[in-house]
Parts: C-alpha cells; sequence; structure tokens
C-alpha cells in the first residue's frame, strides 16, 4: 500500500519528475474530479434529512471522505512534480504525513467499498433483521475502520524501515520525497495484503449477493405460478359445478340456449385463463429484469475495483524485477484515483434521493 503514494525512482537533479504532459493533464483531472464528486455527495447528505435518515448512507458519506482525501492527494501530487524542492522543507515531516495521508486514503476507501458490500449481503439475507440496524450501529462499524487505520498508518510509518525498508523519506540532494523500492518478497506480500485479500472478499461477497438475489426471485416466481395455477384450477371448478344446473333449469324450457349459455361460459374462462397467463408472463419478465439487472450492476462493483487497481500492481511486481520509466509509475499511481472518481455514481447517484439533491445543488436550489 505504502507504495501507492508515489513513485521511487526519480532522476531530475531539480527533483522535478520528467512527465509528458498528457498524464500531468490526466492527473490534475482525475484529481479535481475526485474532489468535486465526492464534495457533492457529503454536501447532499448534510443538507438532506432523508438522506442522513437512512442509516447506510453514513457509509457513503465516509467512503465519500475517502476518496475525497485521494483526490486531494492525486492534486499535492501533481503540485509536487511541477515544483519539486522548492515546496518541501528541510525534513522528513512533510513526506511522512503526506504518505500516511495517501495510505489512509485508499485504505479507508477500500475498507469502507467491503464494508458497504457486507451490508448489502447482510440486507438480502436476513431482512427482517436488518431493520433494525440503527445509525449508532453503523458509526460504531465505521470508527473501528478509521481506528484501524490510524494503527495501520503509524505502523507502517514507525515499523517500515526495520520490516521491509519502504519508508517516506526525503532525499537531501535531490529535495525530493522517496520510498525506498520493494524487493520482489516484499511486493508479492504487499500485492496479496491489499490487492489480492480485497478483491477476493468482494467476489465472495457480491458472489454469495447474486446466489441469494437469484435464489429469493425463483422461489417468488414459483409462488406466484402455483398461486395462479390454484386460482384457475378453482375458478374451473366452480364453472362445472354452476354450469349443469343452468344448463338443465334452461333446457326444459328453452331448445338452444344450453348451447349458447355454455359457449359464452366456456369463452369467459378462456378469457381469464388467458388474462392469468399474460400477467405471470409479464411479472416473470420483470423479475428477471430486475434480477438481471442487479447482477449486472454488482458484477460492474467488482469490475471497476479490480480494473482500477491491477495495473497499479502489475506495475509493482514488474518495478521489483525491470526498471519501469518514473512517468509509468506515475501513471499507474494516478489510474488508481479513477476508482475515486467511479465510486460517487457506483455508491451514491444510482439512488434516487441522492440525484433529487444532486439536481437541487447543481441548479442552487437548496431550501
Amino acid at each position: 500500500m505504502a507504495k501507492m503514494i508515489m513513485s521511487s525512482n526519480f532522476s531530475d537533479d531539480l527533483g522535478i519528475l520528467d512527465v509528458p504532459v498528457v498524464v500531468n493533464s490526466f492527473t490534475i483531472l482525475i484529481g479535481l474530479a475526485a474532489v468535486f464528486l465526492n464534495l457533492l455527495v457529503i454536501f447532499a447528505y448534510t443538507s438532506d434529512r432523508k438522506i442522513r435518515s437512512i442509516p447506510v448512507n453514513f457509509f457513503i458519506l465516509n467512503l465519500s471522505i475517502s476518496d475525497g482525501m485521494t483526490g486531494i492527494n492525486l492534486l499535492i501530487y501533481f503540485i509536487w512534480i511541477q515544483q519539486g524542492a522548492r515546496l518541501l522543507p528541510r525534513s522528513n515531516v512533510l513526506c511522512t504525513l503526506w504518505g500516511g495521508f495517501g495510505v489512509a486514503a485508499v485504505l479507508s476507501s477500500t475498507l469502507l467499498v467491503i464494508l458497504i458490500s457486507w451490508d448489502r449481503l447482510k440486507m438480502v439475507t436476513d431482512p427482517f433483521k436488518y431493520r433494525q440496524l440503527t445509525r449508532r450501529r453503523v458509526a460504531i462499524q465505521v470508527l473501528c475502520i478509521w481506528i484501524y487505520i490510524l494503527l495501520y498508518v503509524t505502523a507502517l510509518i514507525f515499523l517500515a524501515p526495520i520490516t521491509i525498508k519502504a519508508v517516506f523519506n526525503r532525499d537531501v540532494v535531490l529535495g525530493i520525497c522517496i520510498i525506498s523500492t520493494l524487493d520482489s518478497h516484499a511486493s508479492y506480500i504487499s500485492i496479496s495484503i491489499d490487492f489480492l485479500i480485497p478483491l477476493t472478499l468482494l467476489i465472495i461477497i457480491n458472489g454469495l449477493i447474486i446466489v441469494r438475489i437469484r435464489r429469493v426471485t425463483l422461489d417468488r416466481l414459483e409462488r406466484q405460478r402455483l398461486e395462479v395455477g390454484s386460482a384457475a384450477i378453482i375458478t374451473s371448478e366452480e364453472d362445472r359445478g354452476d354450469t349443469p344446473i343452468q344448463v338443465d333449469t334452461i333446457s326444459s324450457s328453452v331448445g338452444t340456449k344450453p348451447f349458447q349459455l355454455r359457449h359464452i361460459t366456456d369463452l369467459h374462462e378462456v378469457s381469464s385463463s388467458s388474462q392469468n397467463q399474460n400477467a405471470t408472463s409479464q411479472s416473470v419478465r420483470r423479475e428477471f429484469k430486475k434480477m438481471h439487472k442487479t447482477i449486472r450492476l454488482l458484477l460492474l462493483f467488482v469490475s471497476v475495483y479490480m480494473l482500477c487497481w491491477f495495473p497499479f500492481y502489475l506495475g509493482l511486481i514488474a518495478r521489483s524485477i525491470i526498471y519501469v520509466e518514473p512517468w509509468i509509475n506515475h501513471l499507474l499511481t494516478v489510474f488508481v484515483g479513477l476508482n475515486s472518481v467511479i465510486n460517487p455514481f457506483l455508491y451514491a447517484f444510482m439512488s434516487n434521493k441522492y440525484r433529487e439533491r444532486l439536481s437541487l445543488i447543481l441548479r442552487c436550489r437548496i431550501r
């Protein structure tokens, strides 16, 4: 995780990394977008009582805070690249604070995404118990995450120099923040703890959600089918019981009327049966459409996380084996920030309440 904050291979004598203009533009664009979008989510939460009344939205608030921190970290990264040593004091304090800030941002975002997925799993597996979820319980879970992050960053700053030789430091000659390059063994440990384990948890949790949703949907459709079938059988039995009496009674006085009445009754039975079948068919299509939409959304959550993080950790392994151009390291680091830009759309703006509030905010109609 520490390797994600900044690259360690700097060669410019002034302490300024030689990065292509396109990559620099991408850096500031992702940073500004992450800060702006997550500020919108934070403002929507704090200004809308209905949004605050839903406990799970507190998870989304903290996710926006951590993603906003990631955007700020990218902007600091961009300024540092452009200005180099001129903005850094003659000590390691700023490098240490900056490194710890970046680690806290990305680690909290990852943990909160896992926590949100776990919350959704509880919602679909035990909905009655889930209704008892309170804001206090959610706040305790979030507090535990931030305490863990604080301990993790503290251990990274004080223990990393002793263990994996990766420490936030300042090069006296170049005047830049550096991190000692991880060897291949430490790189594999880092990718396992920081990427593979969270990704595995997300896949397992969202897989269980998909299985549960599919099972619930199929059970609901089966009950609807049985209810429609039972209603059709009861209606058919009632019609068969009533019709002979009407036929016998009327046949004694009128010759061909029984056949006409029986024909009308048959038409009503066919029409009612057809309507029930059409209603059931439409219900099945709606349920399956809803289920497939939910499954695609859950797969999207996992895919976005994997696609944003995998290139960086692939580069981490490559850097421990071969030389990689510094601007490529920088690009892979910035690409991780893209996850902080996408998260507001995945976890907040898909909610109708957030979208309505966002519309009011952008039109400056906040009451």
